[in-house]
């Protein structure tokens, strides 16, 4: 994970801490561990951690680069019950084409409704069937959603592939379960902030 932080102002920007929410680990398909930063932790809340930067003068970037240790795994439910056949009619009405984030949450709205627990997923996939390869991971933000199963826990669906409780394939990297933004405090100057991710 980068996130490059630019002083596009004529004035030194001071102080400045970037708060970045790092990759999720809460998962029963994914194990992730933050490896290494080049900056350090000033504070963490959740999932962000806050990055003291220094000054930032103008015209200057400087980068935060953040590795994980991801270990995925492909995951399949081979029983049944009242819960999975009522989450599985809640499935067979939105799976398909569409925005991934609308059929998600479709699935989610529908799944409640019907007494199901449920939660969207935030994350990389892969735009065709297989695992994850090195390279950018720009293009391929994703969601997907994921019902509770007594005994059994979280389990995943995702629409737009048509997998309903399985990942057959390492394709998935969740970042998390809610969305949130990167954060900049500063005094002068004029900062922007990007954020991209690789697998390596």
């Amino acid at each position: 994970m980068k996130v490059d932080v630019t002083n596009n102002g004529a004035d030194i920007s001071r102080n400045v801490q970037v708060s970045v929410p790092l990759l999720e680990n809460r998962s029963p398909y994914q194990v992730t561990t933050l490896k290494s930063v080049n900056y350090d932790v000033i504070s963490t809340s959740g999932r962000a951690k806050t990055f003291n930067l220094g000054d930032v003068n103008p015209g200057e970037t400087k980068t935060i680069v953040a590795d994980f240790n991801i270990t995925l795994h492909a995951i399949s439910i081979n029983s049944t019950n009242e819960t999975v056949e009522n989450a599985r009619k809640a499935y067979d009405q939105y799976a398909g084409n569409g925005n991934c984030r609308t059929l998600a949450r479709g699935f989610i709205s529908m799944a409640q409704k019907n007494g199901i627990t449920a939660r969207e997923v935030i994350g990389y996939a892969r735009p065709r069937h297989g695992p994850l390869t090195s390279g950018s991971l720009e293009g391929t933000r994703h969601s997907w959603a994921e019902f509770y199963v007594e005994d059994l826990g979280w389990v995943p669906v995702d629409l737009t592939f048509q997998y309903f409780g399985e990942l057959p394939h390492t394709s998935h990297v969740i970042e998390s379960y809610s969305d949130q933004s990167i954060k900049v405090n500063f005094s002068g100057g004029s900062l922007s902030a990007s954020w991209s991710n690789f697998i390596l």
